[in-house]
């Protein structure tokens, strides 16, 4: 029986989103704590005994399953979730000055998808500078957003010797100019890439089409080493407490924008040396994370899964790719004995 769903129909879904906001730390770690006592939530036990080591970009990371910008507002949260399983976490988008986010409601839950109106609450770049430890075991994932030229670089002198990638955000349609005009995009990546020592990831939206974020693609290609893709599609719904209800979808419906984008986007670099992607959207069951692992050559990452599912997601993860990996390994042995 898959509790936490049941947890998550009946009570999760039905807690002013204010309230889980607060607690949401608190739930989990409890959970985690929990897991090596009790043997039906058992996660971190039964992942050790899988290896999927990778390498991107000449980093090496423990597995190919990441885990989304969005939840984990400060470095002890990210180190959470590697415990859960994932081997990239990214953090909460960072910006230069302390935001409190959107008004309430900005949260609406639906079976496979969420609709959030965030507005990217967070402390503050010098919070998180004094926050990040100067050493690391796992490799730190910072999504960082400026409004202007300065953001950005007092960003990058605070953030850029505490990160192994930078994930620049121009794509969050919960903000005033958050999807950022292509042209001016094109610049501030040029300028961003000029300055920074750590790897610079680029993280595209929906809201421009495939061919358009291909082009965006072409033209940075030299000054960044990989992309996100996709952020949530922007949507209206009357329940969202900021003014013009603006949100962002995802989950489920948004796995074949998804696919559409990686297809095109593979085309022109087939591989993951010719440009290292990291996919989200929609990848809400372990099958759809093999296919775009193997399919698309794109590393994994959920957030919407791992809120809607659980945290066992990962050992969910890990387990289908242990089976799938014999599966393949066996049938190769089949077919030279044949």
């Amino acid at each position: 029986m898959d509790y936490y769903r049941h947890l998550y129909r009946y009570v999760v879904s039905n807690i002013p989103d204010s309230l889980t906001e607060r607690s949401g730390a608190f739930f989990f770690t409890t959970y985690l704590r929990w897991n090596n006592y009790l043997s039906k939530f058992r996660l971190t036990g039964e992942i050790k005994q899988y290896n999927f080591p990778i390498k991107i970009a000449n980093m090496k990371f423990k597995n190919p399953f990441g885990f989304s910008s969005g939840w984990a507002d400060n470095p002890q949260k990210m180190e959470m979730i590697h415990e859960f399983g994932a081997g990239l976490v990214a953090s909460k988008t960072i910006t230069y000055r302390a935001r409190e986010g959107n008004p309430y409601p900005r949260l609406i839950r639906g079976k496979d998808q969420l609709i959030n109106s965030m507005g990217l609450p967070n402390k503050g770049v010098e919070w998180w500078a004094e926050q990040l430890s100067p050493q690391w075991e796992n490799p730190r994932i910072l999504s960082i957003r400026g409004e202007n030229q300065n953001d950005w670089e007092r960003l990058i002198e605070l953030l850029d010797k505490k990160a192994d990638i930078l994930e620049l955000n121009f794509s969050c349609p919960n903000v005033h100019d958050g999807v950022m005009d292509l042209e001016a995009s094109y610049d501030a990546v040029k300028d961003i890439a000029s300055i920074a020592d750590s790897k610079i990831w680029l993280k595209l939206s929906p809201e421009y089409s495939p061919s358009q974020n291909l082009d965006f693609i072409d033209r940075v290609r030299s000054d960044i080493d990989g992309i996100s893709c996709i952020n949530t599609i922007p949507i209206k719904h009357q329940k969202l407490g900021n003014p013009n209800k603006q949100g962002g979808l995802s989950g489920d419906p948004l796995y074949k924008e998804l696919e559409s984008q990686l297809n095109l986007f593979r085309k022109s670099y087939p591989t993951t040396e010719d440009l290292p992607i990291f996919a989200m959207g929609g990848i809400i069951s372990p099958e759809r994370a093999w296919d775009i692992l193997t399919d698309y050559k794109a590393v994994p990452f959920i957030l919407s899964a791992f809120l809607m599912y659980g945290p066992s997601i990962y050992t969910k993860f890990h387990k289908h790719f242990h089976d799938q990996k014999y599966l393949l390994y066996e049938r190769a042995i089949q077919s030279y004995l044949n």
